[in-house]
């Protein structure tokens, strides 16, 4: 679309201009719409003299996703603001924090059924780590509190760890949901080798709207070290 604008912009400065849209009753949901400039020449003035000036550059815009009733709209995974930091884990040692995320859904809430966590680094299961648990936040405080956030389920540690048959756990839209991820070291664990503990891309699935999903928009896994 080519519109036209009359502003003065001087020498040396700048101007910010702001593009909006409006959506109709008939948009479907799910398809994607994205806003650029796209090529040296798209904006148009004229300078000095009247000389005519052409931009130079682009700008691009975010996608955004159309939502709509019957869309099952998206689910964002994201590290948790107490996600914790890299640093030693300690050997023969139960219940070690190694990873804070949130599951952010827009459109439609969204009942979560699995989780899928990925063990990295060059710590052994299950010798060296023996469990993993994962706990949902109990109290919406972001912050894990033993005693009181509920676990989900413990499994035996290995590569790849999922959760499945979750119920009665919905992500409510604009509310996110914290989950956190726990390990158990033993005293086999060998002083200097590292653990990760990740969620990979379609790792958390489950349903919201009409359809099953299963949407894993960014990674955040955590490093510690034994």
């Amino acid at each position: 679309e080519t519109f036209p604008v009359t502003l003065n912009i001087a020498s040396g400065g700048n101007a910010n201009i702001l593009v909006l849209v409006r959506t109709t009753v008939n948009s479907n949901p799910d398809l994607t719409v994205k806003l650029t400039v796209a090529a040296n020449g798209d904006i148009v003035g004229t300078g000095t003299a009247s000389a005519t000036r052409y931009s130079v550059g682009t700008a691009t815009g975010n996608t955004f996703t159309l939502v709509g009733a019957n869309s099952p709209g998206t689910v964002a995974v994201s590290a948790g603001a107490n996600n914790p930091a890299a640093g030693e884990l300690a050997v023969a040692t139960a219940d070690v924090r190694m990873l804070d995320f949130k599951l952010t859904v827009t459109g439609n809430d969204f009942a979560l059924s699995s989780v899928t966590l990925t063990k990295g680094g060059t710590a052994t299961t299950p010798s060296e780590v023996d469990l993993i648990s994962l706990y949902r936040d109990a109290n919406n405080n972001g912050a894990y509190d033993a005693g009181t956030d509920v676990l989900i389920g413990t499994q035996a540690a290995a590569a790849s760890v999922t959760f499945g048959g979750i119920s009665g756990v919905t992500v409510v839209d604009g509310t996110p949901l914290h989950l956190f991820a726990l390990v158990r070291t033993t005293s086999a664990a060998v002083p200097g080798r590292t653990l990760t503990i990740s969620v990979a891309a379609g790792a958390v699935q489950g349903t919201s709207g009409l359809e099953v999903i299963a949407r894993r928009l960014s990674d955040h896994p955590e490093d510690g070290a034994l």
